[in-house]
This record gives structure tokens, C-alpha cells and sequence, in this order.
């Protein structure tokens, strides 16, 4: 039974890059489509020349070529990650991580007491944001443009605008916030950025998830290599 050789995969991911596929990812997919077929058609007729399977496999996929796969792999890949980052999110809120959720959220109301200012609430979310930011930086590579598991990972944070914007709005409304002794302002605020840094660990969670699905592909067909 003929298996691939190096060279002749190569040939196959050369073909796919030259279709336009950008995202590692994406081509890994293909490449694994697209290489079982070619050695399925090798095997049923030996006197089938490489080029001539590879322009074979193609077209059996329809007058998109290799597009209706990758369609069929963004669609996939969404799905997948969505429910990752969501099955991470909803981690840290299981029995797990609760209790330490809990306690960073009274310590977060503490230290909101404790300064007790419209100035010592917008330092805190200004610090928050900008150790977001720096967390975010040091988990993200520049290769990691070269996923579609980044780009994916990459919308979640839309919504952080949303987080920051409402936080800020609390921190306007907090003195008119307050029931039996309680500052429902503060309970607000710690709860807003508690999700803050949840939903900035889940995204990136869901980018190194994605990357390390890639890299398993990729460990299968070494020769595979970006554009």
C-alpha cells in the first residue's frame, strides 16, 4: 500500500498554499483531506502521476476546489473554539476555582472600600487594564497570526470594551449604589472585573488550544511550513 513521500506531500501543501490558504491551521485541514485522497487514488490506479491525483482530488470537491473544504474547516473550527472558550469561562466559576473567585472578588471590594474615591476606583481599572494588556502581549506570539485559532480568539475581546465601559459607569453611579450596608457599586465593579480578566484567560486559553491542535497536525507532516 503506497504512503506519501516527504517530497510528495510537499508538492500537496505547495498546491494548497498557492490556492490562496493563509492559516496554518486551515492548510493542515486541507492537507489532511487532501493527502488521503490522493493516496487513496494512487493506490487504486499506480500508473497515477502525483500531479495528476493531486488535480483530481481537487476537482472532485466541485467547481470551489478546495474552498468548500475550507469553508467546511472555518465553520468546524469555529464551532470548536467557541465552545472552548465558553467551557473555559464557565470553569472558572465550577467548584474548582469558585472559592479562589470568591475571595478575589471580596479582596477586589476591600481595597475598593479601603480607597473609598472616584480617583482610587479609576487607578484600580486603569492597572487592571494595563495588566491585561501586558498579560495578553506576553502570551502572544507574532507566529500566532499565521492561526485562525488567533483570529478566532482575537473577537472575544470585542467585548472587553463592553466590561471596561460598564465598570466605568459604576464607578460614576457607586455613592447612589447601596443596600443594607452594602455598596452594591463596589459588589458591581468586582464582579465586572473579575469577568474582565476571566474572559481575557479564556481567550487566550482558546488560542493556545488551537495552536497546539495545529502543532499535533504538524507533527504529522513536519514538512508543512507557512507561506
Amino acid at each position: 500500500m503506497k504512503k506519501l513521500t516527504t517530497n510528495e506531500l510537499q508538492s500537496i501543501i505547495t498546491y494548497i498554499q498557492k490556492r490562496g490558504f493563509t492559516y496554518i491551521d486551515v492548510q493542515t485541514e486541507v492537507l489532511d483531506h487532501v493527502a488521503c485522497r490522493v493516496e487513496d487514488m494512487m493506490n487504486q490506479n499506480p500508473k497515477l502521476s502525483l500531479d495528476a491525483a493531486i488535480n483530481k482530488a481537487h476537482s472532485e470537491f466541485g467547481i470551489f476546489g478546495f474552498s468548500a473544504v475550507e469553508d467546511a474547516v472555518i465553520s468546524g473550527l469555529t464551532k470548536k473554539y467557541n465552545r472552548f472558550f465558553w467551557r473555559t469561562f464557565i470553569s472558572f466559576l465550577g467548584p474548582k476555582y469558585i472559592l479562589l473567585v470568591l475571595l478575589a472578588g471580596y479582596f477586589l471590594y476591600k481595597v475598593q472600600a479601603f480607597l473609598n474615591s472616584n480617583t482610587g476606583m479609576y487607578i484600580l481599572a486603569g492597572a487592571t487594564l494595563i495588566t491585561a494588556i501586558v498579560y495578553l502581549i506576553k502570551s502572544y506570539r507574532s507566529a500566532y497570526k499565521q492561526y485562525l485559532a488567533y483570529r478566532l480568539s482575537t473577537a472575544y475581546f470585542i467585548g472587553l470594551g463592553s466590561f471596561y465601559s460598564l465598570m466605568m459607569l459604576i464607578i460614576k453611579e457607586r455613592e447612589s449604589l447601596s443596600i443594607a450596608g452594602m455598596n452594591i457599586g463596589f459588589a458591581m465593579f468586582s464582579a465586572f472585573m473579575l469577568c474582565f480578566w476571566i474572559y481575557v484567560m479564556s481567550a487566550v486559553q482558546t488560542a493556545k488550544q488551537g495552536i497546539q491542535a495545529a502543532e499535533e497536525i504538524r507533527q504529522k507532516y513536519q514538512y508543512l511550513t507557512p507561506n
